[in-house]
């Protein structure tokens, strides 16, 4: 990985601006590696960052301006290293998967639809931090529009219950 240079600008505003985007850099989203028994471990994480300013004076030049800046960051998964095979462990959240799986199986119930059981195939990605899960069912190609729909409004409640971020369910 590259390293980033942090050149500090003579003005605050600017100084903050740089300081936020080294924070931010590509390098942070990997944590330290760490080995136990041959085995390396390298975890993984998403880091988000936001960042404001602003200012103002009144009319007899008294004023100020003032900015700021934070960082989030959510563990996705980890590189595991063994010999020459390196493969990839997300981290997973069971109980998003549990509860996809439950409002699968209440729509499956209620609706008819299903031509088997839903299945939740759990964490297939991340997307700005957030985790993509995924509920697959199989329906009558007549009824997958309102099956989807359907599907998509039972899981965003759920989520809202729980005041989860039901990424790649709405609309």
């Amino acid at each position: 990985m590259g390293r980033i240079i942090l050149v500090v600008p003579h003005d605050p505003t600017a100084w903050r601006a740089a300081f936020a985007r080294e924070a931010s850099a590509l390098e942070r989203v990997f944590g330290e590696a760490y080995e136990r028994n041959g085995v390396t471990v390298i975890p993984v994480a998403t880091v988000r960052g936001t960042a404001g300013g602003g200012g103002g004076g009144d009319a007899e030049g008294n004023g100020g301006t003032g900015g700021g800046f934070g960082l989030s960051a959510r563990p996705v998964g980890a590189f595991v290293v063994k010999g020459d095979d390196v493969s990839w462990r997300p981290a997973y959240d069971a109980t998003r998967v549990a509860l996809l799986g439950e409002v699968g199986a209440a729509w499956a119930r209620e609706s008819g639809a299903a031509l088997d059981r839903p299945e939740p195939q759990g964490i297939i990605g991340w997307s700005g931090g957030d985790v993509i899960l995924r509920l697959t069912a199989r329906v009558p190609p007549e009824r997958r529009l309102a099956a989807e729909v359907e599907l998509r409004r039972r899981i965003k409640e759920a989520f809202d219950r729980q005041h989860w971020s039901p990424i790649g369910t709405a609309g």
